[in-house]
């Protein structure tokens, strides 16, 4: 028996770049999309509307909330982000 397996598109996919078009285009041909670099090679650690927007009281940082609202809304889309980092802290309580 023969295992069939799904496509994946891997594509640059972040706040800045959110590739909708290309993200529908993959839900209508049953591609699975694969976000890479979804913290925009780290341009949104100092991004002042990400920083103002994120409450203290929250106690995460820009990383963490960017990292969980692609996880809840890429399992919306059967997707995948794909990220990587030398610095284990970006991910610390995530």
């Amino acid at each position: 028996m023969q295992t069939l397996h799904r496509p994946v598109d891997q594509f640059e996919c972040n706040p800045y770049l959110t590739r909708k078009e290309l993200r529908n285009y993959c839900k209508k041909h049953n591609i699975v999309p694969e976000a890479w670099s979804p913290l925009a090679r780290g341009a949104c650690f100092d991004d002042p509307v990400l920083q103002k927007a994120l409450p203290k009281s929250m106690k995460k940082n820009i990383a963490q909330i960017i990292l969980r609202y692609d996880v809840q809304k890429r399992h919306r889309h059967n997707s995948k982000i794909h990220q990587r980092s030398p610095n284990p802290q970006q991910f610390a309580g995530f």
